[in-house]
């Protein structure tokens, strides 16, 4: 018999509840069989008598229209006009399902309302014949043999089959899990689901200094502050450090290869003859923090489907690597001037395939972990 999804073991596994706890789940009015399926969660919910949760009223929204927008300020349960930030005031536990992501919203509300949070944007049927069966297990094993191998090192290099090729600056930054623990009082309280990936931002000498070079004097000290209080200089005898994210990211969407140009970790020019280039070439245009190097990462799921319409399936297949706001991975708050291109977009680095993949570490040695587009860190794990 072939392996199903079960909800009632995947929420005892993933959000770890007490009894009592409230758990509410939130969804967009983006597609009508993303609530279907929510509401056949429900029924299942409201009959189980193991977990021993309270079940909230559904939480429905508005949709926001792009990757990490602010939520609106109301919602409606049971078809009452509701506060959002009232509804989640509620609850111990949220499972959000909207079409796009709300993860940077709600990670800073659920430190200001005390819940933990499941975010599963574009989440699709499919996924529970798939990556949602992804054994945790061997997840969590993958996530804890990367994990050592990334201490030290300064930076990690792709070498592409198409030939094109990007260095990663990672000096000093903090390596981050999101390996299917949503626990009460255990991580961030915050994850991805799916989950299975090790995540980091860059080293943001660069955002200062572009800082510096257009007057935002105010932005400038929040964020020597920010990184004066965890310790890490951004700042040298010859002034301000620049990162060193360098080189070409080619990455095919959709309608043919796009290839991001990187200096000093942003993206400085955008290649492609698409229409998908063209629009975010006029983006950058309009804003050049759309183009900053927010976050660079490796997926762990090998029941993850790299064709899937989900980005946040697809990235745990594979490294990846994301633009624009680095806030909710640790980041500093990240000074969009054009607040309606605020955003953080996840882009897979498996087509063209990673060649090779290695860190470079501050002693000058190099470890190789990927070759022709798969793992060969993970021995009988690998994939």
């Amino acid at each position: 018999m072939e392996n199903e999804f079960d909800l009632i073991s995947f929420i005892k596994q993933t959000f770890n509840p007490s009894k009592g706890e409230k758990f509410l789940f939130m969804i967009d009015d983006s597609s009508m069989e993303r609530r279907e399926l929510v509401a056949e969660w429900v029924e299942i919910l409201e009959e189980d008598k193991t977990l021993g949760i309270k079940l909230l009223p559904t939480l429905d929204y508005e949709e926001t229209k792009f990757n990490n927008a602010d939520l609106p300020d109301k919602g409606e349960q049971n078809d009452e006009e509701v506060k959002i930030v009232d509804a989640l005031k509620e609850a111990d536990i949220v499972w959000c399902l909207p079409k796009f992501s709300a993860t940077r919203p709600l990670s800073i509300l659920k430190d200001e309302l005390n819940f933990r949070v499941g975010s599963s944007p574009n989440f699709d049927d499919e996924m529970l014949d798939g990556v949602m069966l992804g054994d945790p297990k061997d997840i969590q094993k993958r996530g804890a043999m990367i994990k050592p191998l990334l201490k030290d090192v300064v930076s990690i290099v792709f070498e592409f089959a198409s030939s094109h090729k990007v260095e990663f600056d990672v000096r000093h930054v903090d390596w981050k899990e999101d390996l299917g623990f949503i626990h009460k009082n255990k991580g961030k309280g915050l994850g991805n689901i799916p989950f299975g990936e090790i995540f980091a931002i860059q080293f943001e000498g660069s955002l200062l200094n572009y800082l510096v070079e257009n007057g935002k004097d105010k932005h400038v000290k929040e964020m020597e502050k920010f990184y004066e209080e965890k310790g890490i200089k951004l700042k040298d005898k010859d002034g301000i450090i620049e990162t060193k994210t360098n080189g070409e990211i080619p990455v095919y969407q959709a309608e043919g290869l796009v290839v991001y140009e990187i200096k000093n970790g942003f993206v400085t020019d955008i290649i492609g003859h698409s229409r998908i280039a063209e629009l975010q070439r006029k983006k950058l245009a309009k804003e050049p923090m759309w183009g900053y190097i927010a976050e660079v990462a490796f997926g762990l799921n090998s029941e993850a489907r790299s064709d899937s319409f989900s980005m946040l399936e697809v990235e745990k297949s594979s490294p990846h690597f994301a633009l624009g706001n680095a806030t909710h991975i640790g980041g500093f708050p990240t000074p969009f001037d054009v607040k309606a291109l605020a955003h953080h977009q996840d882009f897979a680095l498996n087509n063209p395939k990673i060649r090779v993949g290695k860190l470079i570490y501050k002693d000058g040695s190099e470890k190789i972990i990927i070759r022709e587009g798969g793992y060969v860190i993970f021995d009988d794990l690998d994939f």
